[in-house]
C-alpha cells in the first residue's frame, strides 16, 4: 500500500493523500470488549427492548472517507443553519440552550452490564450532506463534535447537541468558530472533564500546512475554547492527525506518517506525567501495526481495549474496524481481530466511544458518501 506524503493546499484532494488505495488493499484512515469482565454502565435503552432499526446499508461508497470528487456543502433542502449560540460569560449563569456546547450534566450511575454492540444506525437531523467525519461526543455524551467537509475542500470542526443521550437525534450543525482557521481542522477529541479538545490542524505555528495536533483548552465546561497551541513535541514534517488521550489524559494515541513508522499510516503513542506536562518521545506501537493503514485509534476507559481502523487482510474490505485488548497497561496488546458486525466492503473509520462506552460512533461511505453512525451495545 503507497500513502502519499500530505501537501499543503491541496484543497478537496487533501483528505485523499492520507491515505490512498493500493493493488491488493483498498484504501485509507476503531472498538468493541473483549474483555473477561463485563462493563458496568447506565442503560441507553430499555434491556427489553431493541435498539432503533438502521437503515439498510449500501455496499457501493466511495473511499476512506472521500469520494472520487468530494463535494459538500450544506443540504439545499434545508434552511441555512443559524450561528451558533455565544458562550456566556464567566460571570453569567450557563443557559440550558440544547444546541449550547458547554452543557455537561453528570453521568448516571451505572445499572447494566455491556454486551456487544448492535447494527449501525445513521445519525439524523444535523441538516448537512457529507462528507462528515471524526464523530465524538462531549464529556456527558450530550453534545457532538464532528468535521465538515465545506464547499471550499477545507475540514472545519462543527457542533450539534442532543436532549436524550438514547437518540441519534441532533439538532443542526453549527461550526465552533473559536476552533476556526483558513486552514484545515478536524479529528477533534473532548477531555473527559470538557475543558480541553484536542485536534488537527494545517495552520500555521507548527509545520505550517503538514496535519499537526493541537490543543484548545477553557476554563469551564460553559467557556469558549481559548486559542489553540501545537503539540510540539509530538509533532513532525509528516501527517500527524486522530488524537486520542486515555482517560486520565496521560497517554494519548494518534496517527502519523512519519517515516519511522512500519508503513503507510502508523498508530502511535506518547506519555506524560501530568495533564499539565509535555509528553515524552512518540513511540510506534508495532504490535498494532502493519504494512499498509493503520489509523483512528480509541482507548477503552480502563486502557486495556484499543479500537482502531485498518485495510489489512482479514477485514470485510477497505478501512474495517479492529480491536484487540490486553490485560494490564504496562503490557503490549494482543493480536487484533476484525468486528464484522461493524463493517462493510466500504470504509468504516474515525471511530469513537461515549463516556459510558455504549454508544460506538465512526464514519462510513457505505451509503455513497461519508455520513455518521452509532451502533449501540446490548444492556445486560
Amino acid at each position: 500500500m503507497v500513502s502519499a506524503a500530505l501537501t499543503s493546499g491541496c484543497g478537496t484532494e487533501d483528505r485523499e493523500s492520507v491515505f490512498r488505495p493500493s493493488e491488493a488493499l483498498p484504501e485509507r484512515a476503531a472498538r468493541t470488549d473483549t474483555g473477561s469482565s463485563a462493563v458496568v454502565v447506565p442503560p441507553l435503552f430499555s434491556p427489553s427492548a431493541p435498539p432503533p432499526a438502521m437503515p439498510s446499508p449500501d455496499s457501493t461508497g466511495g473511499r476512506d472517507g472521500v469520494p472520487s470528487t468530494p463535494t459538500l456543502a450544506a443540504d439545499s433542502s434545508r434552511p441555512a443553519p443559524a450561528p451558533p449560540a455565544p458562550e456566556p460569560a464567566d460571570d453569567e449563569p450557563a443557559t440550558t440552550e440544547p444546541d449550547s456546547p458547554d452543557e455537561e450534566p453528570e453521568p448516571e450511575p451505572p445499572s447494566c452490564a455491556l454486551g456487544e454492540f448492535g447494527p449501525l444506525q445513521k445519525l439524523s437531523g444535523l441538516g448537512l450532506s457529507g462528507p462528515l467525519w471524526g464523530p465524538v461526543l462531549s464529556a456527558a455524551d450530550t453534545g457532538l463534535f464532528f468535521v465538515v467537509t465545506v464547499s471550499s475542500g477545507a475540514e472545519q470542526i462543527f457542533f450539534a447537541s442532543r436532549s436524550d443521550i438514547t437518540s441519534a437525534q441532533f439538532s443542526t450543525g453549527n461550526p465552533v468558530p473559536e476552533l476556526a482557521s483558513n486552514a484545515f481542522d478536524g479529528t477533534p477529541f473532548v477531555s473527559a472533564s470538557g475543558l480541553r479538545l484536542y485536534f488537527y490542524s494545517t495552520r500555521q505555528g507548527s509545520n505550517g500546512g503538514s496535519r499537526d495536533l493541537w490543543v484548545a483548552e477553557r476554563s469551564t465546561p460553559t467557556s469558549a475554547f481559548g486559542a489553540p497551541t501545537p503539540l510540539l513535541e509530538l509533532n513532525s514534517a509528516s501527517g500527524d492527525l486522530l488524537p486520542r488521550l486515555s482517560a486520565d489524559e496521560l497517554s494519548i494515541v494518534f496517527t502519523s506518517q512519519r517515516p519511522e513508522g512500519r508503513g503507510a499510516t502508523d498508530i502511535w503513542r506518547a506519555r506524560r506525567s501530568s495533564a499539565a506536562a509535555p509528553f515524552g518521545a512518540p513511540e510506534n506501537l508495532a504490535e498494532l501495526n502493519t504494512n499498509v493503514d493503520d489509523t483512528g485509534a480509541w482507548l477503552s476507559s480502563d486502557g486495556l481495549r484499543i479500537f482502531f481502523a485498518s485495510n489489512r487482510a482479514g477485514g470485510q474490505g477497505r478501512l474495517d474496524i479492529w480491536r484487540a485488548s490486553r490485560t494490564n497497561i504496562d503490557q503490549p496488546f494482543g493480536p487484533a481481530e476484525d468486528m464484522p458486525g461493524l463493517n462493510s466492503p466500504s470504509d468504516e473509520l474515525d471511530i469513537s466511544l461515549s463516556s459510558n462506552e455504549r454508544e460506538l460512533l465512526l464514519s462510513s461511505d457505505r451509503d455513497g458518501v461519508p455520513e455518521l453512525w452509532r451502533s449501540v451495545r446490548a444492556c445486560q
